[in-house]
């Protein structure tokens, strides 16, 4: 085969595995659903591509918490390119496409970091594949920043080391471009991801002396050029941190919530053990809604790690080898949170990780060293064939399987035990039966057991494999053909058994109910309160039970407890049905009202967020003249509620309470003040909503006296108004809200929303652009040629 098809052939090939991992989902004919990809991205989708069919631009999002910021949400993506490509779909669909897509880019990335690294096809093939059908990559294909940082993490690291070994302005620009791009994609934790870059640069400098300023100032100067490119979402996203919940950081409780436990580790090689991944099944370890589903994040295949295991094994490693090997081992320490030192050290020393929650998404880092490091392993394989020196990565390896495997069952099976009575206990709470409860207990035993012989097979055809090629009884390349095979087939059936994203039935969105048709038939704008419908514990079990019976057809969903777990309007579904409601869930919430809506007993003043487990609704809250204030008309709840206040006007399993007291969304008051009034204001004029959009709110007021027009939405930097065409500041009042003051007679008052940040934001990301391409159409010296040759001439060779 001439070499130009040859080379196309393994990309080809690995997209081929991508759409094989990935195609049901595309051409499926249920609506994906989980967790965050129900409860959050699928209404910034939502609302994204809606704002834009309607012809503006969503700077932002009035549908929760009062109104959020949605341009310095940084997951929302509105400054990422990618995100426009498929802006035309179904939302639930254009989050698939958009992580398959990504999940493309990234085999494909991993597949280009093997081949610069000097690894052979199949070498760098079997890294991708492992890559690619790893729980961090192909678990994740519905969380869009997971999904962009996942696809440009391994063309970062390709184009550092290019830039490493001498590639000149190209390699840097190139650099530069990339973390921008991963940097506008809205993932945190990159930051592991600088952390190895850091790493590479300076073992390299250290190695080498005399250019070891040139070396850390030139990936300084690329990571710099990278944030300006980013420039246009950074700089929004540090001003709502600014004002958010997270400044200054938060605990080390907080920021190390969901660490891996010990006998989570059992994960790299066998991720059911515990129940399958995601579903109702699943009983341990860690926290239940979340340790333990991000716990087979860990997994990138039985057949890479052992190929890892013995590329540690193999020897004559080079200096970046080391550093990947230590890579793969901080990481992994890393997930464990609070288990081990080393993630409360990068807390405590490393700028920036205070801000950082759930050690478990170091998984990446984990995933991506692994699976380059399996690349390496089969690699020396290739070059030298399996000898005496594989059989004692081959024992450590079994005895170190086995020894986790042991782990899981400390004291005979009582931790199996309790797992099980938490998981049935779990359903008899949410008012399943007994017997039904059980049954999700048997059903997760047969997952284990289905997990380990799936496991047991690999490693057996793997060895099998192994000893053919120290017997010569096949050729070398031939062994690696099948050993890259073999760790496809091992990402298939994973992914197989455990889907990246569950389905419903079409409809699931904005599902119809009494509840939604009674508020979309209610004029005027007004919020709604539903405080279980933010008990993310509670609705995320129930919502899995009800997803796993729908799924796996073993137990009849109830249809009836599905209507009411929608129309408690779960957490941002208000987006949905073109609600808004007074919560709300974002990554960083704006601290001024999350404080109001925050629940104080003390005062009486606040209506309550819910902490996990419930709060309930007690007579001094269901008074407070917050909910006046707020404009929330009515409260969506599951109790009774007996107060003057609220008049039920729909009785189901899901009740609804209309405010009797409730204030307008805008009105006309003599004085404000910038804590919670004591009581109810007193109103001196009527302001009506002429129209509202995206980032504009037009209020027509009539004043009986001098005072201020109050808009019940959340104050933030960047909202100007305007009262008779004068521009006028606007103060924020009663804690959280926005007003303008305004004299007797009527008026017309305008909000606007034209963000500075905004404006700096984007002058810096030209800046960085316009830099970029400076660098790339500068032609390169030949004394920078031929220095970059020689450079990749010495550079060390991969083991052999």
């Amino acid at each position: 085969m001439p070499p130009g098809p040859a080379r196309a052939l393994v990309p080809l090939a690995l997209a081929a595995f991508v759409l094989v991992l990935h195609g049901p989902l595309l051409v499926g004919p249920g609506v994906p659903y989980q967790a965050d990809f129900s409860a959050t991205y699928v209404p910034i989708q939502t609302y994204f591509a809606r704002t834009l069919a309607a012809g503006e631009f969503p700077l932002w999002n009035p549908h929760l918490l009062g109104g959020h910021p949605f341009f310095a949400n940084w997951q929302a993506g509105l400054f990422y390119p990618v995100n426009y490509l498929f802006v035309w779909a179904d939302p639930a669909r254009a989050l698939v496409a958009k992580g398959v897509f990504h999940a493309l880019l990234g085999v494909l990335g991993m597949y280009a970091l093997g081949r610069g690294w000097g690894l052979s096809r199949a070498a760098a093939a079997l890294a991708a594949v492992a890559y690619g059908g790893s729980g961090a990559v192909a678990l994740t294909v519905g969380g869009p920043p997971l999904t962009a940082a996942q696809a440009w993490s391994p063309w970062v690291l390709a184009a550092a080391r290019a830039a490493l070994d001498g590639g000149g302005r190209r390699a840097g620009a190139a650099l530069a471009g990339l973390l921008g791009l991963a940097l506008l994609g809205g993932y945190d934790n990159l930051a592991y991801l600088f952390l190895l870059l850091a790493a590479f640069a300076l073992v390299e400098a250290l190695a080498v002396r005399r250019r070891a300023g040139a070396i850390l100032g030139g990936l300084a100067a690329a990571a710099a050029a990278g944030a300006l490119v980013a420039a246009v979402q950074l700089v929004p996203l540090a001003e709502l941190a600014s004002h958010g919940t997270r400044t200054g950081g938060v605990s080390y409780a907080e920021a190390s919530a969901g660490g891996l436990a010990p006998v989570g580790l059992s994960a790299l090689w066998v991720p059911q053990l515990f129940g399958r991944v995601g579903d109702a099944t699943l009983w341990g370890p860690g926290a239940p809604h979340r340790g333990a589903y991000l716990s087979a994040y860990l997994y990138f295949g039985l057949v890479a790690l052992g190929l890892a295991v013995h590329g540690a094994w193999a020897g004559a490693w080079g200096r970046r080898e080391r550093v990947l090997a230590g890579t793969f081992v901080v990481a992994l320490l890393a997930t464990m949170g609070p288990h081990t030192p080393v993630h409360r050290l990068l807390y405590e020393c490393v700028p920036g990780f205070a801000y950082l929650r759930y050690p478990l998404k170091a998984s990446l880092l984990v995933v991506l060293s692994g699976s380059l490091l399996a690349g390496v392993g089969l690699e020396a394989l290739r070059r030298r064939p399996p000898d005496r020196r594989w059989a004692p990565a081959a024992a450590a390896l079994a005895a170190s399987a086995a020894l986790v495997h042991a782990a899981a069952r400390l004291g005979g099976p009582s931790l199996a035990e309790e797992g099980a009575q938490r998981l049935a206990g779990r359903y008899v709470a949410l008012g399943h039966t007994a017997e039904a409860a059980w049954r999700y207990v048997e059903e997760a035993a047969r997952v284990a057991a289905e997990g380990v012989a799936l496991a047991a097979g690999l490693a057996a055809a793997a060895l099998v494999v192994l000893a053919l090629a120290a017997l010569r009884r096949v050729p070398g390349g031939s062994a690696a053909a099948a050993l890259v095979a073999l760790a496809a087939l091992d990402g298939w059936l994973f992914v197989a058994r455990v889907p990246a994203v569950k389905t419903v039935e079409p409809g699931f969105y904005a599902a119809d109910t009494p509840v939604h048709r009674l508020l979309e038939g209610e004029a005027g704008p007004f919020r709604v309160f539903s405080p279980e419908g933010h008990d993310l514990f509670e609705l995320t079990t129930e919502s899995n039970a009800l997803v796993a019976a729908t799924r796996t057809r073993r137990h009849e969903p109830d249809a009836g407890r599905f209507a009411a777990y929608l129309a408690r309007l779960p957490q941002n579904h208000a987006v949905l049905y073109g609600l808004e409601d007074a919560l709300g869930d974002e990554p960083l919430r704006l601290a001024s009202w999350d404080s109001l809506c925050s629940l104080r007993r003390d005062s009486g003043a606040a209506i309550g967020r819910p902490a996990t487990g419930g709060g309930s609704l007690d007579r001094a809250t269901l008074g407070s003249a917050v909910f006046d204030l707020l404009n929330i008309r009515y409260l969506i709840t599951g109790e009774e509620v007996r107060h003057p206040r609220w008049e039920q006007v729909l009785d189901t399993p899901v009740r609804v309470y209309r405010n009797r007291t409730v204030l307008p969304r805008a009105y006309g008051v003599r004085a404000v003040c910038e804590g919670l009034p004591r009581a109810r204001p007193g109103e001196v004029g009527r302001v009506e909503v002429l129209g509202r959009g995206a980032s504009e709110v037009r209020l027509a007021a009539r004043m009986e006296a001098p005072g201020h027009v109050v808009l019940a939405e959340a104050w933030y930097p960047g909202w100007t108004a305007t009262v008779d065409a004068r521009e006028v500041p606007v103060r924020r009042s009663f804690g959280a809200l926005r007003s303008v003051e305004v004299g007797a007679g009527a008026h017309e008052v305008v909000f606007r929303f034209r963000p500075r940040s905004l404006r700096v934001g984007l002058a810096g990301s030209v800046v960085g652009l316009l830099a970029l391409g400076v660098a790339t159409a500068a032609r390169p010296r030949a004394g920078a040629r031929a220095s970059t040759r020689s450079a990749v001439a010495a550079r060390e060779a991969v083991p052999c």
